[in-house]
């Protein structure tokens, strides 16, 4: 909404804006628009040269794109996503997005299983996401997200390296260093098998991105009501529900995408954009109803 030109009236908009403003920012948080949710993706490098004003066409509102793995890999794709996105929305074509980093905690095991070796390792990746990412994880900008993974495969078998508590113990270290060094608190990605089988309670208050690919669509469906079980971790935000997007409506060449969806409407999905220090009066409204939301759901 634009104020009108004339400077009294300028000046009389923006002093009811501030008296009005815990108001606003109420009438923000009813739940009254929430009947569509919000679609998106994640993507890689394994998905080449993405054609995003595709991806947008097709429907999807958000993405999670990965930035780095490990404590040395950096996704060579990632800056040219993200920038092909944020220059997409002087076109009108917003995509809200955010970097994703794959973290490997087993790897903490070749400094030993003490709970020092462990969260040092933690820190480490958490200091390598935020170097290659830090400047997206910025104002206007999605949260960032650990991608948790855990062990290793050898052969067709999965090989558990950290006990629950360890790998727990791990994730929350990643997150309060990045939390630490930008001031902004990670979501969490896991599968429901994770969720339920390796990981302890002390995660459920984070902010979760669930991966259930929901054969059969027993767990309802993704686009409407449908939720995926979430085992010991909280209730989720964002719903990765299969991994075979079609490559022609989302701009791969011969590749398929991650599809998701928010747990909510687009204003749902705006919650988890990290707001400006100083809002400006004409984005007031959207600033404050997104800042709010993501305290309410900050538990911890």
């Amino acid at each position: 909404m634009r104020n009108p030109t004339n400077t009294a009236s300028k000046a009389s908009n923006i002093g009811l804006l501030r008296v009005g403003l815990g108001l606003v920012c109420l009438m923000v948080l009813t739940p009254a628009a929430w009947a569509q949710r919000a679609r998106g993706v994640d993507a890689s490098f394994w998905q080449g040269n993405m054609d995003w004003s595709k991806t947008y066409d097709a429907g999807a509102r958000f993405a999670f794109v990965r930035s780095s793995r490990g404590l040395t890999y950096d996704d060579t794709l990632f800056v040219q996503n993200m920038t092909t996105i944020s220059n997409m929305a002087s076109a009108g074509k917003t995509i809200y997005a955010g970097a994703y980093h794959y973290g490997i905690p087993g790897d903490a095991l070749t400094s030993g299983s003490t709970s020092a070796a462990i969260e040092a390792h933690a820190r480490a990746e958490a200091n390598h996401f935020v170097t290659t990412a830090g400047d997206y994880m910025t104002a206007g900008w999605l949260r960032p997200v650990l991608d948790l993974e855990n062990g290793a495969t050898v052969g067709n078998t999965a090989v558990r390296l950290l006990s629950n508590s360890q790998l727990s113990s791990w994730a929350n270290t990643f997150m309060n260093e990045v939390e630490a060094r930008v001031g902004v608190e990670p979501l969490v990605y896991m599968n429901t098998n994770y969720a339920t089988n390796y990981i302890d309670n002390s995660l459920a208050d984070r902010d979760l991105w669930i991966a259930n690919y929901n054969s059969g669509g027993v767990h309802g469906d993704p686009l409407t009501t449908g939720s995926p079980p979430t085992g010991n971790a909280g209730a989720w935000s964002f719903w990765q529900y299969t991994s075979l997007g079609s490559s022609e409506l989302y701009g791969i060449p011969g590749n398929t995408i991650d599809l998701n969806v928010a747990n909510g409407d687009i204003n749902f999905v705006r919650g988890f954009v990290i707001p400006s220090s100083v809002p400006e009066p004409g984005g007031a409204l959207v600033i404050c109803g997104a800042s709010l939301l993501a305290l309410s759901r900050r538990r911890r």
